[in-house]
């Protein structure tokens, strides 16, 4: 386990990998530090002999919000470290999607902007009966800047994806239930809130 001062944990039980973003006051949102942790948490998973898969879950009511708009705030007035940034979440993205192991996201309440980003970067979503997924950059004036674009209709489908980054309206928060009515197959489950993670590990 890693020390409860970090904004994520990570633990291996019974042949499982899970890692847990731990920033539930502040809706689990991705800072640099947090891309950072989850990196060495992921080598460190694909590293252990015993590893046969990789959970990631997060604390509190919301899976993620996206990119901690502090820091994004504070990266805005200088272009080199907002380029460093959102390389640094490609980079991640990229070591999820290209993993050896089978990467699973436990979902529950809002999975916004950079949390819908990292959930599409991995094989399955397992998805609570209260979770809400949406894109968002348009509302504050920012694009998707982690292949959001161009994961969701791959993921999706075109016309759907469409629908959900446009500024304001529906399609920018929808739920599970129309998400998945939208694009069959692209939810792997439906767990109930209070068994997400016991749902997640069962897949």
């Amino acid at each position: 386990r890693c020390p409860t001062d970090m904004n994520t944990t990570f633990a291996i039980e019974n042949r499982i990998a899970r890692i847990t973003l731990a920033r539930p006051e502040r809706f689990n949102c991705i800072s640099s530090t947090l891309l950072s942790e989850m990196s060495e948490h992921l080598t460190a998973a694909e590293d252990h002999a015993e590893v046969r898969a990789l959970l990631i879950l997060a604390e509190g009511p919301h899976f993620c919000t996206g990119a901690d708009l502090d820091e994004v705030q504070q990266l805005r007035e200088n272009a080199t470290r907002l380029r460093a940034f959102l390389a640094k979440g490609h980079r991640f993205l990229d070591q999820l999607t290209a993993s050896s192991l089978p990467v699973v996201a436990g979902v529950q309440g809002l999975c916004l902007a950079g949390g819908l980003e990292l959930s599409l970067a991995t094989d399955v979503v397992i998805a609570a009966h209260d979770a809400q997924f949406g894109c968002q950059h348009a509302n504050y004036r920012l694009i998707p800047g982690w292949d959001g674009s161009r994961r969701l209709p791959r993921t999706v489908g075109l016309r759907p994806s469409k629908s959900g980054v446009r500024p304001g309206g529906e399609g920018c928060s929808v739920s599970s239930r129309a998400f998945r009515i939208r694009a069959p197959g692209a939810l792997s489950g439906r767990g109930e809130p209070g068994s997400l993670s016991e749902c997640s590990s069962a897949w």
